[in-house]
């Protein structure tokens, strides 16, 4: 297409009028047409920009992601301290780990420690950004059980007000119960207890209920180590050795060996997200696991004959009935 400009004086400032163009040679379909070629050609690579530069960054997240096994120390520190800072709730991850571009996700299925065969299942999440922290908002605000009740209190009941309790109750009744030791006890010496008074029955450590690792109601002997009002705590050791915790893998043994396995592989780097689960540090955690002994426990779903063995035992300080429910199976 040529454009014809008319000739104009040099001398003439414009008094004729404007510049003029003879467009009898303008075809406006081949025009439109360039113009439709011109805007898909823009959109494809605006499209194509997009689509290239969301690749490199999920790549780029996916490599910071794995970065240093952050998606195996997640579940590990994560989940697992989760548990061990809410020992009134049982629980086991239950998916590990979604990623995505700025986060990873992992679930974790808990429900109350009760006495009744019914209690409810919930879902709880936890998210670590980028920057390897525990977002505040994905941790989930549990309701306090019966079990974390005694735990944060410091009134010891005696063994006759327990008794007493128990006689009112009918025969038909299970109990849950937060069991106090008289003396600090080895795995051995734990063992030997519950196996005694019909606790244990099975010939593994494994089926050791969850314990504690610190004085149940005398928070002014810890050497401050408790940070959220309970006691360290520790799940049943077949929840632990039966989960997979991204890949990593504790014992299957007794809870203090597994405990101080935990605690070995927890890092200084890690006291951020453990004080955001409620836990005390790193180094605090070492410190209890170094000399690591068995406080107490806790009996679900038990026998009101049970608890009246327990509490005839010299070995045994105290009984804190948390949770009652009639038995519904025989």
């Amino acid at each position: 297409m040529r454009w014809r400009r008319a000739k104009l004086d040099p001398l003439d400032s414009g008094a004729n009028g404007p510049e003029e163009f003879d467009l009898s040679a303008f075809d406006e379909r081949s025009a439109r047409r360039a113009i439709r070629r011109g805007v898909i050609r823009t959109a494809t690579t605006a499209i194509a920009l997009v689509i290239i530069g969301y690749w490199i960054l999920l790549g780029a997240s996916e490599l910071w992601q794995h970065h240093g096994n952050r998606d195996r120390r997640f579940p590990i520190v994560a989940a697992l301290g989760f548990l061990v800072a809410h020992p009134g709730y049982n629980g086991y991850p239950s998916g590990c780990c979604n990623e995505s571009l700025t986060s990873i996700e992992l679930f974790l299925d808990v429900a109350p420690r009760t006495a009744s065969e019914l209690s409810p299942t919930t879902k709880a999440w936890l998210r670590l950004n980028l920057l390897g922290r525990v977002v505040r908002d994905s941790i989930p605000n549990l309701p306090a059980t019966q079990i974390d009740v005694p735990l944060k209190s410091s009134i010891r009941p005696s063994k006759g007000q327990t008794r007493s309790v128990i006689d009112d109750l009918p025969r038909r009744m299970v109990a849950t119960a937060v069991i106090e030791v008289t003396k600090p006890a080895t795995a051995s010496a734990f063992e030997a207890l519950i196996r005694r008074d019909g606790v244990l029955s099975e010939p593994s450590r494994l089926a050791f209920p969850p314990v504690f690792f610190e004085p149940l109601y005398d928070p002014v002997r810890l050497a401050g180590s408790r940070i959220s009002g309970e006691p360290l705590a520790w799940p049943d050791p077949v929840t632990v050795a039966g989960s997979g915790w991204g890949g990593e893998h504790l014992p299957e043994a007794d809870s203090i060996t597994q405990f101080k396995r935990w605690a070995g592989m927890l890092r200084q780097g890690d006291d951020r997200n453990l004080g955001r689960l409620g836990l005390p540090s790193s180094e605090q955690i070492k410190r209890v696991a170094s000399h690591a002994k068995i406080y107490g426990f806790i009996l679900e779903k038990t026998s009101l004959k049970t608890l009246r063995r327990l509490l005839v035992d010299p070995e045994v300080r105290s009984v804190n009935i948390a949770d009652v429910a009639f038995k519904l199976r025989p």
